[in-house]
């Protein structure tokens, strides 16, 4: 192999294990674990209740998300990710490429498809055998934005939270999903060969960040139904000293 192709492989990634202790210092200042949890956890609720509320005026839902958010003790059970697929006003599946496309215009990086559990996506796409074995003959590859073939989804949106993230970047989110997906007329390439949306970079696919670029203004305080404890642990409104446009990346 090259040179570059070998040291991509067999390097230490030297530069975050020099960043460790700033990172780790910084992580200290916001709190302890339990504190960052409760923020997190706030945060993610926040958004779920309001992904929860979308709906077109027909009545139906916008949103179907899967997990254990409605469990009794959600923050024992359910991590602050939300996986999700979108329902245009008309009933049609809305491909989770389109969806990465209108995020990433405005700053909000997801992750889309079924994140390396193809088993998660069968059951609670209630996809079988030959559903998988069609997609396949029909062109669809791993890390492709192809979302809907036949009407039906092959994979989710995920967003995720973190230890950064704010109800500004819920506000972000939410006003997304209403200014683009709830009442809008039929959504292009919801097609049985769906098209690559836009998102043309493989990295941009396959980028996923806790934190939504620098938090904006703020949308209001913590949802009542937050479980006891959650709310307020960290202030949920305001940006971390110094933070940058992005933090917490992940490539995959």
């Amino acid at each position: 192999p090259a040179l570059a192709d070998w040291l991509e492989r067999g390097t230490s990634h030297f530069l975050g294990i020099a960043a460790l202790p700033s990172q780790l210092e910084c992580l200290r200042q916001l709190g302890t674990p339990d504190v960052r949890r409760r923020h997190t956890l706030a945060v993610y609720r926040e958004a779920y209740l309001r992904m929860r509320a979308l709906r077109h005026r027909s009545g139906r839902l916008l949103c179907t998300m899967f997990g254990r958010h409605d469990d009794p003790r959600w923050w024992e059970v359910q991590g602050p990710t939300i996986a999700t697929v979108l329902y245009a006003a008309d009933g049609a599946c809305v491909p989770y490429g389109l969806v990465a496309e209108r995020a990433m215009a405005r700053g909000i990086v997801l992750r889309t498809g079924c994140h390396c559990n193809a088993g998660a996506c069968m059951r609670h796409l209630d996809l079988k055998d030959k559903d998988i074995r069609y997609f396949f003959a029909s062109g669809k590859v791993c890390g492709d934005d192809m979302g809907v073939i036949d009407g039906k989804p092959t994979g989710v949106v995920r967003i995720s939270f973190g230890t950064f993230s704010t109800l500004g970047d819920v506000g972000r989110w939410i006003t997304l999903l209403e200014e683009e997906f709830v009442d809008r007329p039929p959504l292009e390439a919801p097609c049985a060969s769906c098209e690559p949306t836009g998102v043309s970079s493989p990295s941009a696919r396959r980028v996923q960040a806790e934190v939504i670029g620098r938090p904006s203004l703020a949308v209001g305080g913590p949802n009542l139904e937050l479980a006891p404890s959650i709310a307020g642990a960290l202030p949920m409104t305001e940006a971390p000293p110094e933070a940058g446009r992005v933090v917490a990346v992940k490539v995959h």
